[in-house]
């Protein structure tokens, strides 16, 4: 027999929470909205608007739809939540999470999900270094550059790598002419050990360096950083 269990669920919310079972398996796993982000086999991303909240994005992992083997990684819902978790005590920026739940059965994880508020004014950074009509100028590239290296370096100066750290995966926020990163998607974070430090720092950085326009800005940065120590 099937059972939740509910990791967290934000206070500031119960009553909305509650009024729309968003803590409830078969409610969130058979939520609708028009506005698909996207679906795998396992796993799909949706937004919609609830009132009391406001726009939410639903990651959910589903594995009874799966191949046996995506139940051996467990509840990537509550890996992505407790990593996230992390990463705000770092002081990084982080959506706001309105629930996170993991479903078992009697062989064990059958699926989980996580709901997150919307970044007011928000987006990816792979959007806006995409954007055509305002593409972004050579200032705004060098305080991509400069956040980005903060922000990786905060990272691993906590002993955590993101380890898919693509451009989408990274918001960007822009109010009042400040700007601020967010690092999300984190379900693969891993700490970072003695061993492994050379590899997980090149894999956070592999994604950003590929970029035509703010890879070298980034390995400049990097050099600099070298030659001081």
């Amino acid at each position: 027999m099937a059972r939740l269990n509910v990791h967290y669920r934000n206070p500031d919310f119960a009553g909305a929470i509650a009024a729309h079972r968003l803590d409830d398996a078969e409610t969130v796993f058979g939520w609708q909205s028009d506005e698909w982000i996207g679906a795998r086999l396992y796993g799909s991303l949706l937004r919609d608007t609830v009132d009391g909240i406001g726009p939410v994005y639903i990651k959910r992992y589903d594995y009874n739809r799966a191949i046996l083997q995506y139940r051996l990684i467990g509840s990537r819902a509550y890996r992505e939540w407790a990593n996230s978790v992390r990463l705000a005590r770092l002081g990084l920026p982080q959506p706001e999470t309105i629930t996170v739940a993991t479903r078992l059965d009697g062989f064990g994880v059958s699926g989980s999900f996580l709901i997150t508020r919307e970044v007011p004014a928000a987006v990816s950074l792979e959007a806006l270094l995409g954007d055509t009509d305002d593409p972004p100028d050579d200032r705004l590239l060098e305080r991509l550059a400069d956040g980005l290296t903060a922000m990786i370096r905060r990272m691993h100066d906590g002993g955590l790598c993101h380890w898919d750290l693509k451009l989408r995966n990274v918001i960007v926020s822009r109010p009042n002419n400040d700007l601020i990163l967010i690092p999300i998607d984190a379900v693969n974070g891993r700490s970072i050990r003695p061993w492994n430090r050379r590899h997980a720092v090149r894999r956070d950085y592999r994604f950003l360096l590929s970029h035509p326009r703010l890879g070298p800005l980034i390995a400049a940065r990097q050099l600099a950083a070298r030659n001081q120590q």
